[in-house]
């Protein structure tokens, strides 16, 4: 007896993910179905199950479909894409407290009026420019 298969409807049951994205998935081929049937339908194994639940895991930690189709194609380490991923995740944060300072202390200043914001604003940018250098 064969391996066991699923249709797109039991896999997306399976996985918890719509139906329409598991298509996206394979149109885009990160999740071509194990075998076609003379119907064209799509028919997906348990290793196809298993690869979704990475993909989903992936797009959950906010990995985008080309690095998550680059990782599928090279077998690479998922190590570095998360890695990858936690260190721009990481400049988006300081990069909002960084914000996040300017607006405290645009908010504490004792007379706030539109060219003191201008002025705060000059400030935030020249220290996001300092920041990138």
């Amino acid at each position: 007896m064969g391996a066991k298969t699923y249709t797109i409807g039991e896999l997306a049951r399976l996985s918890g993910q719509p139906v329409r994205r598991i298509r996206f998935y394979s149109d885009e081929g990160l999740l071509p179905p194990a075998v076609r049937t003379d119907s064209n339908y799509r028919l997906y194994s348990e290793d196809d199950l298993a690869r979704l639940d990475l993909i989903g895991a992936l797009r959950d930690a906010g990995v985008g479909l080309d690095a998550i189709g680059r990782l599928l194609r090279t077998h690479g380490d998922v190590r570095d894409v998360l890695g990858a991923r936690l260190a721009i995740l990481d400049a988006e944060i300081a990069a909002k407290q960084r914000t996040a300072s300017v607006l405290r202390a645009t908010l504490a200043l004792p007379h706030l009026d539109v060219d003191t914001m201008r002025r705060m604003t000059l400030v935030e940018l020249n220290v996001r420019r300092c920041v990138q250098r």
